[in-house]
């Protein structure tokens, strides 16, 4: 689902009127360990990962051909690889199941400004619908915390809305005061 929701969130942008202040790397990017730690380079402000997850560790998935690649960056990882990035990431959207925690511990680490997790598994259509709605929301000019209260109305399940995706900030950020449309 990684292209589509590349796509759909590419398209949602492409309709907001700060669309020109998004620029995105290509989704492969986030392939390996090398990958992400090499998108410093692009300079990002936000940070999208789509695939797999737990509360203690990010999994990449890498296709081989017939076979794929498992790698994994634990919590301490993620925290050092973003603090050492030389230029800060103000939005790190973790849109993988059981992530909820990891997106805590970036924000309250401060190695990123915001962090957006999920506490448990999340369906892949789910996931694509929220992700859509959250960037076309910022692509409005919305603010995070605006953006983000619109894509949680994504979520339909049948337990209420207990597992909705989370909003982290690190200690002095505020969401509401947060934007990216320039």
């Amino acid at each position: 689902m990684i292209h589509r929701e590349d796509k759909a969130i590419q398209d949602a942008i492409n309709l907001g009127r700060f669309r020109e202040s998004f620029a995105f790397a290509d989704s492969i990017h986030a392939a390996s360990i090398d990958d992400v730690i090499g998108c410093h380079r692009a300079k990002p402000a936000i940070m999208h990962f789509v695939g797999h997850g737990d509360d203690r560790e990010l999994v990449l998935i890498k296709d081989r051909d017939l076979t794929t690649q498992r790698i994994t960056l634990d919590q301490g990882q993620l925290v050092e690889m973003f603090r050492a990035y030389p230029e800060r990431v103000r939005l790190v959207f973790l849109n993988t199941c059981h992530s909820a925690e990891l997106a805590k511990v970036l924000a309250e680490a401060g190695a990123v400004d915001l962090a957006i997790g999920f506490p448990g598994q999340v369906a892949d259509d789910t996931a694509v619908d929220v992700a859509r709605t959250f960037y076309r929301q910022l692509s409005e000019g919305l603010t995070v915390q605006q953006a983000f209260a619109m894509a949680r109305l994504q979520i339909r399940n049948d337990d209420g809305w207990a597992n909705r995706h989370e909003l982290f900030a690190a200690i002095g950020i505020d969401p509401g005061a947060v934007s990216f449309g320039w």
